[in-house]
């Protein structure tokens, strides 16, 4: 087992918001989370001086590993994104083509929407038509195994990353399908490209501004939930961030009704994400890639998360965050093929292979070697 220390992460500052803000942030913070920096409560896109220390530091990873050295400073907040400089540093960042980086095409209309193999249900036609009522996740069909092989009779419900078109996305939804053996439907995160999608995820970070993929999911899982249905949650980059941000306002709504138990009934898988907190309740698994630079700045582990916070399930116990390495810059956020072949069964992920029985007097740890 090897312990990796952050000390050279990518270093993303943007100007602090308004103290109202910070306020709000303050109060929202889980009472367990780990305490701000000396210097006081910062942006939650602070670049931190150092990134070494319990928050930033992955407890597990392959013998070896290594970490990108820093890029460029942009200021995400404040930037010009006309100015061919930034859009140069962006390019740095990221490791992706300039041409990837402003919009490429417009999919604005499947904001929100739902997204399965037979149909796509965008967010304004989900309140149903005259005489019929609100459209729910069983009355849209999910993608399912090629191969045909259903593994259980649960429905996962998918939310996708930045810069991911609508047909990028059910590529990505068959991926899930395939590798769980479950029946999987989307909720779509439409984009405005690279540029414009890390600016919408400045106000997910702040949770501020409207995100119609936010609001999707927030009702999704509300309705499941109060159906009495377990929920399964996967995101990836930008989604883990809108997972976080529906999952709070999900939080709040129960507590309102009095039933915050429900919330023990979501199980959240995330893979690169740009999110470094979570309420607490759901049970939580979290993958990161040491070499993706969406993960290593905006996730669980990244240097620029503001008070990090994995969550922790309704008894306590913290999520569990899985590390790896493979690629590097923007080969390494992959969901399809790098992600998605570290991904392990749910449970065993969180609650690990168990104790094996050898003899009736005696247990033995499975992984034990002589």
């Amino acid at each position: 087992m090897v312990s990796i220390s952050r000390q050279a992460p990518p270093s993303v500052a943007v100007a602090p918001p308004p103290p109202a803000a910070l306020e709000k942030a303050a109060e929202a913070a889980p009472p367990n989370a780990v305490s701000a920096p000396a210097q006081g409560l910062q942006d939650v896109f602070e670049a931190m001086q150092s990134a070494q220390g319990p928050n930033n530091t992955v407890t597990t990873s392959p013998p070896g590993a290594t970490v990108e050295a820093a890029p460029p400073v942009v200021d995400l907040a404040q930037a010009d994104l006309k100015d061919p400089k930034t859009i140069e540093d962006l390019s740095k960042i990221f490791g992706i083509e300039e041409t990837h980086l402003q919009k490429r095409v417009s999919d604005s209309e499947f904001d929100g929407a739902l997204v399965g193999a037979d149909k796509t249900i965008k967010m304004g036609d989900r309140g149903g038509v005259k005489d019929q009522g609100p459209i729910k996740l069983e009355d849209i069909e999910g993608f399912t195994p090629k191969n045909g092989r259903l593994r259980s009779n649960e429905t996962i419900i998918q939310v996708n990353g930045i810069n991911t078109t609508l047909s990028q996305q059910k590529q990505a939804l068959q991926a899930t399908a395939d590798a769980t053996g479950s029946k999987v439907v989307g909720i779509h995160n439409a984009t405005d490209g690279f540029v414009g999608d890390l600016m919408q995820s400045v106000g997910d970070k702040t949770n501020m501004g409207k995100n119609l993929a936010v609001d999707a999911l927030r009702d999704t899982v509300l309705s499941e939930l109060k159906a009495g249905h377990n929920v399964h949650l996967m995101a990836h980059s930008q989604g883990g961030l809108i997972t976080s941000r529906a999952l709070g306002q999900v939080s709040d709504e129960l507590k309102k009704e009095g039933k915050s138990d429900l919330m023990y009934k979501v199980s959240a898988e995330t893979f690169g994400a740009a999110s470094g907190r979570y309420p607490d309740g759901p049970r939580y698994v979290h993958y990161v890639n040491t070499k993706d630079p969406v993960s290593n700045m905006f996730g669980v582990e990244g240097a620029t998360s503001f008070k990090n916070h994995p969550g922790q399930d309704a008894m306590g116990r913290k999520a569990v965050v899985i590390p790896f390495e493979e690629k590097s810059g923007i080969a390494a956020h992959n969901y399809n093929d790098v992600y998605m072949s570290h991904r392990r069964d749910f449970n065993l992920a969180y609650n690990g292979p168990g104790m094996v029985v050898q003899d009736p007097s005696r247990y033995q740890n499975p992984f034990k070697r002589d």
